[in-house]
């Protein structure tokens, strides 16, 4: 079972932090902030799927989300599809979030780029694939 403590108290022998700690067969699993159980669920889904993804998750979950996103847009098209009828069902889409995994995506008639929010992070020890978040996510305008 893996449990998620957000914004918990963190004291090691040399610092004291606030962090999110992920625990996983009651030992910590990960330190870091803006951990997400939601993305992990969906990261243990892939692996289990293919297990050559391992160390490739990032991108991985780039793939899962366009996937999601098509579903998603199949799913509010409805069993009469039509190549308009999935443009309007994805134009539909407003401040979507995919299992919690991005930042909102919104899609619309002049907007079909879909996700350009970015957020920045700083990697800690690459062991146990911590980070900082940096920054919240930051909407950047298209320039297509």
């Amino acid at each position: 079972m893996r449990t998620l403590i957000k914004g918990g108290t963190v004291v090691t022998a040399t610092e004291t932090t606030t962090a999110d700690v992920v625990i996983e067969d009651e030992k910590v699993a990960a330190i870091g902030l803006g951990m997400s159980v939601e993305a992990d669920r969906v990261i243990d889904i892939m692996l289990k799927q293919d297990s050559k993804l391992k160390g490739r998750e990032s991108l991985a979950l780039s793939g899962a989300v366009a996937m999601m996103a098509t579903v998603e847009g199949l799913k509010r098209a409805g069993k009469n599809l039509t190549r308009d009828g999935f443009i309007e069902a994805m134009e539909s889409m407003k401040d979507w979030t995919p299992e919690k995994l991005t930042a909102p995506i919104t899609w619309g008639p002049n907007r079909r780029h879909g996700l350009n929010p970015i957020r920045m992070m700083q990697g800690k020890k690459a062991a146990d694939a911590s980070f900082t978040v940096i920054t919240g996510y930051q909407p950047f305008p298209p320039q297509f």
